[in-house]
């Protein structure tokens, strides 16, 4: 039909001796709105059917029936693979590490598994989160006497790694997933600390700090 109508318009329009009275012109604009209608039809019809199909491919692509492959590098003495792990898990570092800034201590005990495994830059050592605050608390009062301006530090970059379960080995390191952190005090020193965060709290800790002078 539509190409009926292109014919129409292209034949008004190439009259040797086309007259542009208004009775012209209209049927002129009158063939133009209904080819432009058939065509937005048209072209609202693909979008809709292109719609549908980008949705059902979607579904598709990581459903029950296919495995889904997760990108991963890197290896462990165990051949275990490291892939990215989840935001939520570097969340639970950044809220820790507010706390530990703002001296709240019932907070920070709060991210503290009661069988952590904590050692901290100088060497100190923590099992639980009494132990691992007695150390903070400590230190914070020590710096509180001498400058309280000390007590202030910087988070420069966080990212969350988990290591590949095995099937024979029931491995610790599978537990929960793995937050690196580096941190630059107010002195320049920097820290570089691994947490293992298991269901919200750390479950071990490591830290290591480099005086840039």
């Amino acid at each position: 039909m539509y190409n009926f109508k292109i014919k129409k318009l292209y034949k008004i329009i190439l009259q040797p001796t086309i007259d542009f009275n208004t009775l012209k012109i209209v049927q002129i604009l009158k063939a133009y709105s209904h080819i432009f209608f058939i065509f937005e039809k048209k072209l609202k019809t693909m979008k809709k059917y292109l719609t549908i199909l980008c949705v059902i491919l979607t579904v598709i692509s990581c459903g029950p029936q296919m495995d889904c492959e997760t990108e991963s590098n890197g290896f462990t003495r165990l051949g275990q693979t490291i892939s990215m792990g989840n935001q939520s898990s570097v969340d639970v570092v950044v809220e820790m590490d507010k706390a530990w800034m703002s001296a709240d201590f019932d907070k920070l005990a709060s991210f503290i598994s009661d069988s952590a495994k904590i050692t901290m830059s100088d060497g100190q050592k923590a099992s639980n989160a009494e132990e691992f605050i007695s150390i903070v608390k400590k230190e914070y009062d020590q710096v509180m006497e001498i400058d309280s301006t000390k007590w202030s530090w910087v988070m420069d970059y966080a990212f969350s790694v988990k290591v590949s379960k095995m099937d024979s080995v029931n491995a610790p390191n599978t537990r929960g997933e793995y937050v690196n952190a580096g941190f630059t005090s107010i002195d320049s020193t920097s820290y570089n600390e691994w947490y293992q965060i298991e269901n919200g709290k750390v479950i071990y800790m490591s830290s290591y700090k480099r005086e840039n002078k």
